[in-house]
């Protein structure tokens, strides 16, 4: 009997509004779910006609080097459901398909506070575990609670708590142990009612310092009587930080310094910041005296981007620093480049090449040519960390 796709599955589909960079790629079938069972059963029906299946939150990690042979499954289920523990946080499970910047900003709206510093983040819910998004001082892995996922192999939904879940710099088990056989269902974050900002992220207490000073420091918004709100982090020169002032500062940085997908298809940071020993970045600094680098801690699951040891074992570089050096910045070929503002991001200039076709091997062949000139500029290796299909087209 000849092998038949199921009706719900849509042939050929145009991936363009699945993934932020906006690349004219098609999927040779596709389909949104709503329910786990669901997921399985496509999984079931491609495996029978031995499709490979690409599971797809927001896209806003994915480069697509050209059309996909398989199944693209897009999660798509929602909801928010909230609960009041005893001790005043509150635990808040999100679903997969629910977009991470919604969920901090209504967490933000009722009283929830902690995941200010991760606003404006592309992507969903379900995307955020697995990379262990992170940024100005605060990493998802130091919010969540347990991540619920839906084992394919054995058709069973399990619940993993932070601790099983691994998470390093941008890192977890979903990436290792579980690759290719768990999808994130839901995610429950513990989250607290009483103000406490974390402004440890020196950008972030510049931007916050430039606003008081600017005489906005002491409008009202969101995050409770601001004299009873609790500072995390290095000093800041403004006494009384609300929750509300951390989101607005943090949206304010990134859209100050990146591009909306909307307008410039892009992923976001487009490779991760290297590790480095310290022997390494002390031996750089002989010629690269202004070379940054923050340290990492030593002890597993304190993974902070922003953590000051006594004794580091090794640093983390900033890539942007690397790549802008590296003559990068701003660089363009044809209708993709490098951004002129933020040079870890790669964009496509989806509007301009609207009659035209890029591809993407062309980013794929730029980010491998970035690469390869820091390497040979500072002898430090850059890895990607945005997910490059098919699998294994970094490897050369």
């Amino acid at each position: 009997m000849t092998w038949q796709p199921p009706a719900s599955w849509v042939e050929n589909f145009d991936l363009r509004q699945w993934h932020t960079f906006q690349l004219p790629v098609k999927a040779r079938y596709a389909l949104e779910v709503h329910r786990p069972r669901q997921l399985l059963s496509a999984v079931a029906a491609a495996r029978e006609a031995a499709l490979p299946v690409l599971v797809l939150g927001g896209g806003s990690n994915v480069l697509f080097t050209g059309d996909y042979p398989g199944l693209v499954a897009r999660i798509a289920m929602i909801g928010i459901h909230p609960e009041v523990k005893r001790n005043g946080d509150v635990l808040v499970t999100a679903m997969a398909g629910e977009n991470w910047h919604e969920l901090v900003t209504f967490c933000l709206e009722q009283g929830w506070f902690g995941l200010e510093n991760l606003a404006l983040i592309p992507g969903s819910v379900g995307a955020a575990p697995v990379q262990n998004i992170g940024a100005y001082g605060v990493e998802v892995g130091e919010l969540i609670e347990s991540v619920t996922y839906l084992n394919l192999a054995q058709g069973e939904l399990n619940s993993l708590s932070a601790e099983q879940c691994k998470f390093a710099y941008r890192d977890s088990i979903f990436k290792h142990e579980l690759r290719n056989s768990a999808v994130i269902i839901s995610c429950t974050l513990r989250l607290r009612t009483t103000p406490e900002v974390n402004v440890s992220y020196p950008a972030l207490q510049q931007a916050i310092n430039a606003s008081a000073e600017a005489g906005d420091g002491a409008s009202e918004g969101t995050g409770g009587d601001s004299c009873h709100t609790a500072i995390t982090g290095h000093a800041s020169r403004v006494p009384d930080i609300t929750p509300q002032q951390v989101y607005d500062a943090v949206c304010a940085i990134r859209r100050s310094k990146l591009p909306d997908p909307l307008e410039l298809g892009n992923a976001g940071s487009f490779f991760r910041n290297p590790v480095i020993s310290q022997a390494q970045w002390q031996s750089l600094q002989s010629e690269w005296p202004d070379m940054p680098a923050f340290p990492v801690p030593a002890e597993p699951g304190k993974t902070a981007d922003w953590v000051s040891e006594k004794s580091p074992q090794e640093m983390k570089v900033p890539a942007a620093w690397l790549i802008e050096r590296a003559g990068w910045k701003g660089v363009r070929r044809g209708h993709i480049g490098v951004h002129d503002r933020q040079a870890l991001v790669l964009v496509h200039d989806f509007k301009s090449a609207a009659m035209t076709e890029t591809s993407g091997q062309a980013l794929l062949t730029l980010a491998r040519d970035i690469a390869d000139s820091v390497a040979e500029k500072f002898g430090i290796e850059l890895e990607p960390e945005v997910g490059i299909q098919p699998p294994g087209s970094w490897s050369r």
